[in-house]
Order: C-alpha cells, then sequence, then structure tokens
C-alpha cells in the first residue's frame, strides 16, 4: 500500500496524471480506507472529498465523480421549487467543475423561474459559455440586454460571448456600449484598448489619456498610467495619476494608484501634503494604510512605514490583516527571510520534492516532506558555536528520480551559542519558502545566501 502511494505521489509530481491515478487505485484495493490514496485521488480530481460536519476535518468521506454527479443532479431536483438555493447550488457546481452538468441544470431552472434576474442569465449564460454551448450562451443573454438596455453587465457578457464565437464586429459593439454606460468599467477598458499585462506601448497610452479626457474616465486615466509606469516614465505615470485625482478624489483605486505613482516619482512633497492626510482621515480601507506604507519601505523609510502598518492593525481589524502585518514588520526588521528559489509545488496544491537540511555537504534530515499540501510548515532545533550561523537547503533527495536542487542557505545572526536556536519554514502555495529563528523569547536576526555565496 505504502509503495503504491509513493509511486503515486512521484508520478502525480511528474505530471503523469494516468499512471499516479492507477496507482492510488492499486493502494485503495488493498486498504479502501487510505487517506493518502483517497486524497491524491481528490488531488487528481478522480474523486470528491465531502465533510459531514463543516468543523470536523474528521468527518471527510470520499465519492466517486459518477456517483456524485448523480447525487447532485438529484440535489438540484429536490430544489426546484426553491430559485434561491438553486441559484447557489448551481453556482457551487460550476465553480467547483466536479459536476457540470448538475450545474448546468441549476441555473437553467433558475432562470425558468427567474427570467429577469440578472445573477441568474448571466449565470446561465456563463455555463453555457464554459461548457462550449456558444449559441446557447447567445441566446441567453441577448434578450437580457434587449430588456434592460441601461445595465452594462449583459453586454459585457455579451461581448464575451460574441469573442468566443469569433464575432469580432458583435463584440466591439457590446463593449462600446458598456463603456458609453459605464466608462470606468476596468476589463472592457483593457479588452476594448487590446492591453496586456505587460502592456507599454506609448501610442496605446497617448489613445487612452485621449479617451479618458473625452469620457471624463479616471479608470482610463489611471490604464495609461499603468502604461507609463510599464515603459519606466515615472513622470507620465504621475501625470495621468494626478488627472485621475482631479476627476475622483474620493474614489479608494484612485488614491491607492496616485499613492503607488508619487513613490515612483519619489515625489515626497506631494505624498506629506496629499495623501497622509487621506491616510490618517481613516475614510478609506485598510488598503490604503497598506499601500502607503509599502511605498514608504521602498524609498527608504522602513521605520515610518513600519508605524504606519502597527497604527493601521490597531482595534477590530480582520485577523488575516494582523497576520500580513505581523509578517511584513518582521520581514522589514530582518527577522523573517525567503529564499531566493521557488520550490517545486505541483499545479494541485502539494510539495513534489522534500525540502531538506544539508550539513557539511551531507543530507541531514527532512523539513518538509514530499506529497505535503501547501501551505505547509517545518521546525527543526540547531547549535552554532558563534554568534552567526548558515543553514543549509536543498529540494529533492539523493537516488531520487529527480535531480537535487540545492537551494542555498539562510543565514542567522545575533546567536547566543550557549542556547539551541528554534528555526522555523513555511511553504507557501506559490512555491516561496519563508524562514524565521528564536532563541528563548527573542526573534533572532536572518537572511538568504544565493547558491555559490552559501559555501564562501
Amino acid at each position: 500500500m505504502a509503495i503504491w502511494n509513493s509511486i503515486g505521489v512521484v508520478n502525480a509530481t511528474q505530471g503523469k496524471r494516468d499512471e499516479a491515478v492507477a496507482a492510488f487505485k492499486k493502494a485503495l484495493a488493498v486498504s479502501p480506507q487510505d487517506r493518502t490514496a483517497l486524497d491524491g485521488l481528490v488531488q487528481m480530481r478522480e474523486m470528491v472529498k465531502l465533510l459531514r460536519n463543516a468543523k470536523d476535518p474528521n468527518s471527510a468521506f470520499y465519492m466517486d465523480l459518477p456517483t456524485f454527479g448523480q447525487m447532485a443532479m438529484r440535489q438540484v431536483q429536490q430544489l426546484v421549487n426553491d430559485p434561491e438555493q438553486l441559484l447557489n447550488y448551481g453556482e457551487q457546481l460550476l465553480r467547483e467543475g466536479y459536476a457540470p452538468e448538475a450545474g448546468l441544470a441549476a441555473m437553467q431552472r433558475a432562470v425558468e423561474a427567474r427570467p429577469d434576474d440578472a445573477r441568474a442569465v448571466i449565470g446561465l449564460t456563463m455555463a453555457y459559455r464554459t461548457q462550449g454551448k456558444l449559441e446557447e450562451a447567445r441566446a441567453t443573454i441577448t434578450p437580457f440586454t434587449e430588456k434592460h438596455p441601461e445595465d452594462p453587465r449583459g453586454f459585457f457578457f455579451l461581448a464575451t460571448v460574441c469573442n468566443a464565437l469569433g464575432d469580432a464586429e458583435g463584440e466591439r459593439k457590446a463593449l462600446d456600449r458598456v463603456l458609453e454606460l459605464d466608462p470606468n468599467a476596468q476589463q472592457p477598458l483593457g479588452i476594448r484598448f487590446g492591453l496586456n499585462d505587460a502592456e507599454h506601448d506609448p501610442a496605446k497610452e497617448s489613445e487612452l489619456a485621449r479617451w479618458a479626457e473625452e469620457r471624463k474616465s479616471w479608470m482610463a486615466y489611471i490604464l495609461a498610467s499603468n502604461i507609463a509606469r510599464k515603459r519606466g516614465d515615472a513622470k507620465a505615470a504621475l501625470k495621468w495619476a494626478e488627472k485621475s485625482y482631479e476627476i475622483a478624489p474620493e474614489n479608494e483605486d484612485v488614491v491607492l494608484h496616485l499613492t503607488a505613482a508619487l513613490g515612483e516619482a519619489r515625489d515626497f512633497e506631494k505624498m506629506v501634503r496629499i495623501v497622509k492626510p487621506l491616510v490618517e482621515s481613516g475614510k478609506y480601507s485598510k488598503r490604503l494604510n497598506w499601500n502607503y506604507a509599502q511605498v514608504l519601505q521602498q524609498t527608504g523609510l522602513t521605520d515610518d512605514a513600519i508605524r504606519v502598518l502597527r497604527d493601521a492593525a490597531q482595534g477590530e481589524v480582520p485577523p488575516d490583516f494582523k497576520a500580513a502585518v505581523v509578517q511584513t514588520i518582521e520581514a522589514w526588521s530582518g527577522e523573517l527571510t525567503g529564499c531566493g528559489v521557488r520550490l517545486e509545488v505541483h499545479q494541485a496544491g502539494f510539495l513534489q520534492r522534500p525540502v531538506l537540511l544539508t550539513i557539511d555537504g551531507e543530507e541531514g534530515g527532512i523539513v518538509l516532506a514530499a506529497g505535503a499540501k501547501v501551505p505547509t510548515a517545518g521546525g527543526f532545533p540547531w547549535r552554532s558555536k558563534g554568534p552567526e550561523t548558515r543553514i543549509q537547503l536543498q529540494q529533492g533527495e539523493s537516488g531520487g528520480s529527480l535531480e537535487v536542487q540545492p537551494l542555498g542557505a539562510f543565514v542567522v545572526k545575533g546567536i547566543e551559542p550557549a542556547n539551541p536556536i528554534d528555526c522555523h519554514i513555511v511553504a507557501q502555495q506559490d512555491g516561496s519558502l519563508l524562514f524565521r529563528a528564536r532563541q528563548g523569547n527573542r526573534n533572532l536576526k536572518v537572511g538568504w545566501m544565493p547558491l555559490g555565496l552559501d559555501k564562501a
């Protein structure tokens, strides 16, 4: 059983889906309730993991996709007289992707019950589009745009369907109508002007700026500013950001963008005169405090940035924001560092190979196991004969099917040699690796030493 599970994990990490599924199923033939094999099949989207009690992970049970699809269809039939629940369930099924047929059926019945409901009509349109039923999608959304010619949402989703159909003229007309109704619609603007994430064309920048002036669109000015920023033209980026602020000085997205543009232009006078009072006013969300602090730190004002974050985390704030503030302050204070190399994480969300310590060139023990679902954490004690030490890591083991990848070394400073230190690492979903170390009640200064320099 353990052998088949290991084979399944190895095949999964190498992208061999069919082989991984076969191995996990062989493990289940030996032990039908083996959690490793069951979870492996869930990660391969071959099974569905459900909870009898949402608050109890031990209440999990597993179901193959055909059985789940049949169960979902029965549930849809039971909800036929409750359009709100049909909508909720249909959206859940389509989002998760395990029973798309049942999800489509739920949305169809919701529209039958609420033919004029925007959420239902748009949901059914996108369900048809996702499943390649493009003419059905157009036939669903077009009557909605005719009944609601002032609702930009209908025209936007009509544009997406026309795009999938290859109807460029229909897409252009629909997008133009969206922007007539809402000249600040970001996604339609990006599509209409043919922008991409790395856009830096000065011609498109000028075209957007002219359009922004004609339509009084603060979003078009922001997009023009973004193009200038990508090109490294901080002066032009600030010019368009200020234009957007003239149009919508109360809009949070505008203020956030202006803050970033002022930082890149290193215009501290305007930063203090315009942005600081807005941060202190408390009229905006914590996003503004966060962005303002980031700009301060990037311009070398780390102590000021830390003070801004600490103030923002006071009182009743979401726990995830508070945690992000603590982590950021630790990083800015030198008490948390990242690894300069991304770990190999499978698209299903688990580590492809273990992370190991290396001591004098030899593998000294696994810190994070292969197959662990990310984010995942590990800790280990360490002793040092001096006030500074280096802790070398690698991903993968000798003798494995893939070549070992040395990562480099974490550096720990300010150690009291007589006492051990506690080291802690966290592998994030994006493959980044974070490291911190403590000695007693004291956080130690840590850093990262890239490969090659770690042995210097």
